[in-house]
């Protein structure tokens, strides 16, 4: 061996054992066989014995785990980004991103395994708070929507209960699409105070019994601007403030109060829309009975493509028609996904 070359192999050793990251390689039966510095370090060893005396399949806390690692590495020979919990010497345990690959001879039997282990304890703990923090924000964003559906209830139950059947429906139609759990529960809390507006209109007007006049009904019909305001401060991952001023927009331009079409108008106010319609059709009010769950999915057919999205439309139909849908559980919205 040259100087040289010598030379070389000692920087290269060098470079291996003084490295940030954990490197390691086992034989195919799982028996350590080298590691350097940083992968002593991770682990707690200060004796390389010690550490090379563990088969590789015990330092997974999770036996689960290992199993996948190995059948990862049989099956395609390389194994990236994999994450898991190895065991340290004092018994605690520490996140850890693995990289590997198998190593063959020249027969093609499997020789070695050998791999990269980067340390990833302290973004594994960012997660955690993130996690804790965005549950806690939840939690305060649904006692906000709790304390206004409440306050609407005080002063008209009708609506209340309204409101939650829409979400209720809602919520269904949004799993029926297949939508993203997230993106449906958005769609539950808008439902949920869709007619918060509504506070500001005087009762009298919501339970009239008669026609009403064009003042009225621009003084109802701006209950949604009224909803956006009240909810537009609230923070919140959702577009709630939207979902509720847009939740009497038409496909054709028609709603209101911006007459806004198709695209133009959420996909969460798009499904409101149905449910609200079908809802409030078939739905008991005190200044007049049901027209009849027939007659609101009738609405919804004469306006497919029109005035409602055709498959949330199809989807709504579907529910009842085929999978026995019912407005009985007011008290108790359907899980999301």
């Amino acid at each position: 061996m040259t100087a040289d070359k010598q030379a070389l192999e000692s920087a290269l050793l060098n470079f291996i054992d003084s490295a940030p990251v954990g490197i390691f390689r086992t034989r195919s039966d799982g028996q350590i066989e080298l590691t350097n510095g940083a992968f002593m370090r991770m682990l707690g060893y200060t004796d390389t014995i010690a550490l090379h005396s563990i088969n590789a399949a015990r330092l997974c806390a999770d036996p689960r785990d290992s199993t996948v690692w190995m059948r990862e590495l049989n099956l395609h020979g390389v194994v990236q980004h994999f994450e898991t919990r190895l065991s340290r010497a004092d018994g605690s345990t520490l996140w850890v991103e693995l990289h590997g690959r198998a190593l063959k001879d020249e027969q093609g039997h499997l020789e070695y395994f050998e791999g990269v282990a980067i340390d990833i304890s302290q973004r594994k703990q960012a997660e955690e708070i993130l996690v804790t923090l965005t549950n806690d924000l939840e939690a305060s964003f649904e006692q906000t929507l709790s304390s206004l559906s409440g306050m609407i209830g005080k002063r008209d139950p009708y609506t209340a209960i309204h409101q939650r059947r829409v979400a209720h429906l809602a919520v269904a139609i949004g799993n029926e699409l297949g939508l993203p759990e997230m993106q449906v529960r958005g769609i539950q809390y808008g439902a949920l105070i869709h007619d918060i507006g509504k506070f500001f209109v005087p009762l009298e007007f919501l339970c009239c019994t008669g026609a009403l006049g064009a003042t009225e009904m621009e003084l109802i019909r701006r209950h949604t601007c009224s909803g956006h305001e009240i909810v537009k401060n609230i923070n919140s991952q959702w577009p709630i403030a939207e979902i509720v001023q847009q939740h009497h927009e038409r496909l054709n331009g028609t709603g209101y109060p911006y007459g806004l079409s198709r695209r133009d108008i959420l996909l969460e106010s798009r499904i409101i829309a149905v449910a609200d319609t079908v809802e409030a059709m078939a739905g008991h009010r005190p200044y007049r009975p049901s027209r009849g769950l027939d007659t609101a999915l009738g609405e919804i057919t004469a306006g497919l493509d029109r005035l409602y999205d055709t498959d949330i439309s199809m989807a709504c139909m579907r529910l009842f028609h085929e999978k026995g849908y019912e407005f009985t559980e007011i008290g108790k919205l359907p899980a999301a996904g």
